[in-house]
C-alpha cells in the first residue's frame, strides 16, 4: 500500500514516540534496541516490537502473527506480513497505516504552526489565562463533542485549551468547530500532541424541543445541541451500525462517529422515535432517515455516546 509523503517529515515518521497515533501503537517502552509497546486491532490488544532501521519501520508481533514494514520514502510503501491464513485480518492495516501518514503529513504541509519566541506566548492568545482540557489519548467524536461544549459554556473572550493528539481531530474536527462557532484560534505543535487555544464564548438561549430539526440543519447553530445535551451517560463501542442503537427512553441526543471520524451522526430521540438527525460525511450532509439509511450496517470500531440534559 502505497502513501505519498513530504519528505520532509520522514524523520518526524522516524520517531516512534512522536509518531505513535500514526502506527497505532499505544504503551511504549524504551528497550536497547527499538520499543515495546501495544497495538489494538479488531477490539484486540497486542504485545508488539517497533525499531527503526534507516529509513524503515517494523512492528512486529511478539508470537510473530504479522510484521508490518513501513518503507519510509516521498512514495512510502506499507506492508504487512503475515501467515496466509491470516492476512484477510492483518492486511487491512497496511491502508490504516498509510491513510495515517498521508493524512497527518498533509496536516504537517497545511497547518499553521505557532512557536512560542523567547517564553512570549502566543501572538494573539495568553496561555496564563487559558481553561485547559486535556484530551490526549482519546478518539473521534470525544474531542469534538468536549470542544463544543467547552466552547459553548465559555464566557465571552474566554480562552480554552485543548491538547489533542488524534490526527483526524488534529486535521480536521477542530479546525471544524472553530469554523463553526466563528472562533478565533492557532494551532501549537508540540511533536507528539498539538495545543488548539480558541477565544470565543457566546451566551445561549435555552433550546426549545421544537427547535431541534432547525438546528441540527443550521450549521452555526447546531452548536447549541451540545449546550442542551451537556452529560454523556452511557458510551458504546460497537462494530456494526444498527438503528437500534436510536431506540432509548426519554430525550436524548446521540453521537455515533467510528475511529478516524470517516463520518458523524448526530441524532434526537425521544421515547425510542427520532425527532431529527444530520449525518456530517465529508462535504456531503444528510438528514433524518436519508442519514440514519446512509451509515446503517457500517462496520469498525465505531464509538456512540449517549448525551442527557442535566438541567
Amino acid at each position: 500500500m502505497k502513501a505519498t509523503l513530504n519528505p520532509k517529515h520522514i524523520d518526524v515518521f522516524k520517531d516512534l514516540k512522536k509518531s505513535a497515533m500514526v502506527y497505532g501503537l499505544k504503551d511504549l517502552k524504551k528497550m536497547d534496541y527499538g520499543y515495546s509497546g501495544k497495538v489494538r486491532w479488531m477490539n484486540v490488544e497486542m504485545n508488539v516490537f517497533a525499531s527503526v532501521k534507516g529509513n524503515q519501520v517494523r512492528i512486529t508481533e511478539e508470537n510473530g502473527k504479522f510484521m508490518v514494514i513501513i518503507d519510509l520514502s516521498e512514495e512510502a510503501e506499507v506492508k504487512v506480513e503475515c501467515a496466509s491464513i491470516s492476512s484477510v485480518l492483518f492486511k487491512p492495516m497496511e491502508w490504516r497505516i498509510a491513510r495515517n501518514l498521508e493524512k497527518y503529513s498533509s496536516f504537517l504541509n497545511n497547518v499553521s504552526i505557532v512557536r512560542k519566541e523567547n517564553n512570549k506566548g502566543k501572538s494573539i492568545f495568553n496561555p496564563t489565562k487559558a481553561k485547559r482540557l486535556d484530551l490526549r489519548g482519546v478518539t473521534c467524536p470525544v474531542p469534538e463533542i468536549e470542544t463544543k461544549k467547552a466552547i459553548l459554556s465559555a464566557k465571552p473572550f474566554e480562552v480554552i485549551e485543548v491538547l489533542v493528539d488524534n490526527p483526524p481531530a488534529i486535521r480536521y474536527t477542530l479546525p471544524e468547530v472553530a469554523r463553526s462557532f466563528n472562533c478565533r484560534y492557532e494551532i501549537e505543535d508540540n511533536g507528539d500532541y498539538a495545543t488548539f487555544t480558541f477565544m470565543c464564548g457566546r451566551n445561549e438561549t435555552p433550546l426549545s424541543f421544537y427547535e431541534v430539526r432547525d438546528v441540527i440543519r443550521d450549521e452555526m447553530a447546531i452548536g447549541k445541541l451540545y449546550l442542551h445535551y451537556d452529560k454523556v451517560v452511557e458510551e458504546k463501542r460497537v462494530e456494526t451500525f444498527s438503528p437500534t442503537l436510536l431506540e432509548v427512553e426519554g430525550d436524548a441526543m446521540i453521537v455515533a462517529s467510528p475511529e478516524g471520524r470517516g463520518w458523524l451522526l448526530t441524532a434526537v430521540v425521544k421515547d425510542k422515535k427520532m425527532v431529527a438527525a444530520r449525518l456530517d460525511y465529508g462535504d456531503t450532509k444528510l438528514f433524518d432517515e436519508d442519514a440514519i439509511n446512509m451509515v446503517t450496517g457500517s462496520v469498525g470500531i465505531i464509538h456512540v455516546f449517549y448525551m442527557r440534559s442535566e438541567s
